[in-house]
């Protein structure tokens, strides 16, 4: 498992004393193979969405979202229709000694502050000019995320409960057209109000578009490996028709299921 992985989509970096701040740009459709961090990383999704598959758990991600991750934390990335822009800032163990920031580990979560996403727009701006100044700079703004980030508390958790994670085993396990809120209650055994509630705080969307999203990657699975109809796929996945089908993959992949299959051929 090699952290050179990572290095793919780089615009520009730079790094001092055990704090590196990175640029990536990821072109649509593309996909990280499974790779981790050395060191706990701040990342800026400043355009763009993806969805990381970590320990087991898939997150999507969007324009706006701060994802704070631990050290060694393996994960696969796949990226949008319209691919992504995403801002890394890396501290070691000894530069979050150093800043007094130790239960800044403690913190690893998605978060979603438009005063955490300026000041990540504002070290962009600091690797676009790049000059003697650069180096205090990032320091000191990284030091005001740090700050925003303890003060905080993540919109979305990196270790969702077992109860949950039961949920999201079911509604894997299930067609979106069979699953009720009753019955992922029952199965729970947790009110359906708290389990909304919380699947949106640890996943980062709703059980609905949880589902939607399963099923037109189910979709685009089917177009890219088989040869089935479009009405067959729409059938055997559920959707109401092929007119249906169409409309909810054009919304969520950008593009029609036929020009999909194409493309990835």
């Amino acid at each position: 498992m090699s952290s050179e992985i990572t290095a793919i989509g780089l615009a520009s970096r730079w790094s001092s004393r055990g704090l590196a701040a990175s640029r990536y740009r990821q072109v649509p459709l593309s996909r990280l193979p499974e790779h981790e961090h050395a060191e706990l990383s701040i990342c800026f999704v400043l355009r763009g969405d993806y969805r990381e598959s970590c320990g087991g758990i898939a997150r999507d991600f969007r324009a706006g979202d701060v994802i704070v991750k631990g050290a060694a934390a393996i994960h696969e990335d796949c990226f949008g229709s319209a691919g992504a822009e995403c801002l890394l800032i890396e501290l070691s163990p000894q530069k979050i000694q150093s800043i007094g920031a130790s239960s800044l580990e403690g913190s690893t979560g998605a978060y979603r502050r438009l005063s955490l996403n300026n000041l990540g727009m504002r070290i962009c701006r600091e690797l676009r000019l790049s000059d003697n100044i650069t180096p205090l700079a990032v320091e000191a703004l990284t030091l005001e995320i740090v700050v925003e980030l303890l003060r905080s508390v993540p919109t979305v958790r990196l270790s969702p409960p077992a109860w949950l994670r039961r949920v999201r085993g079911l509604l894997e396990e299930s067609r979106p057209s069979e699953v009720t809120l009753a019955m992922i209650a029952a199965e729970a055994g947790v009110h359906p109000a708290h389990i909304s509630r919380m699947f949106r705080r640890h996943y980062g969307q709703s059980i609905g578009e949880y589902l939607r999203n399963k099923q037109v990657e189910a979709a685009a699975k089917l177009l890219t490996e088989s040869d089935e109809s479009l009405v067959s796929i729409a059938n055997s996945l559920g959707f109401t028709d092929q007119s249906h089908f169409t409309r909810v993959f054009g919304e969520m992949k950008g593009t029609t299921p036929g020009r999909y299959r194409r493309s990835q051929r």
